[in-house]
This record gives C-alpha cells, structure tokens and sequence, in this order.
C-alpha cells in the first residue's frame, strides 16, 4: 500500500522563498528617488518663483495712457468748403474694341 500513498514534498521550516525580494527592493528605491526628484524640483520652482517677484517689483514700468483728441471744425468752416475739399473720382468711359477675331471688347 505505500505504492499508492501520494508524495507529498517535506517542508523545511525557516527557509523562505526570496526570489521576490529584488523587485521589491528596487521598486521601493526608485519610488524614493522619484520622490527625491519631485522635491528638488519643486523647491527650485519656489526659488524661482520668489527670485521673479524680487525682479517684478524691482522695476517699476509706466502703465500707458490713453489720450482722447478731439477733432473739431474750425467755427468758419461751412458745409459747402467741407464739400469742396472732398475728390469724386470720375465714372469710367465704356468702350469697346473688336479683336481680329471679329469678338467686341468692351471695357
């Protein structure tokens, strides 16, 4: 009867299995230098940003202003010269051409 008997595979107490911890181990030391890279850039993002208001306030520009001219007509002035000033470019002629080909062009 032990032909029948299943094999069962003897386990040694205080052995463990430590074909994981490798991944393990770099996984959580690249989450600490990623986590190192963050706050270093972070902290220069704040240097920076407090060095530009140091800058910003330092110089003080103009704000520009906007300045209304009037145009007014002098009080001689009367419609009629207003009139004259003004050109009227003329109606152009039509006239009209025939080509060697007997076809009338007309401009």
């Amino acid at each position: 009867m032990d032909s029948q008997a299943p094999n069962i595979p003897e386990v040694k107490k205080g052995k463990t299995d430590n074909s994981n911890s490798l991944p393990v181990i770099s996984m959580a030391i690249f989450v600490l230098v990623s986590l190192g890279i963050v706050i270093f850039f972070y902290y220069q993002n704040q240097t920076l940003k407090s060095e530009l208001v140091k800058y910003q306030t330092a110089t003080v520009s103009p704000t520009p202003v906007a300045t209304v001219v009037e145009k007014t007509a002098s009080p001689s002035a009367t419609p009629k010269s207003l009139k004259a000033t003004t050109k009227v470019s003329p109606t152009p002629v039509k006239t009209s051409e025939s080509t060697s080909s007997g076809i009338p062009i007309v401009y």
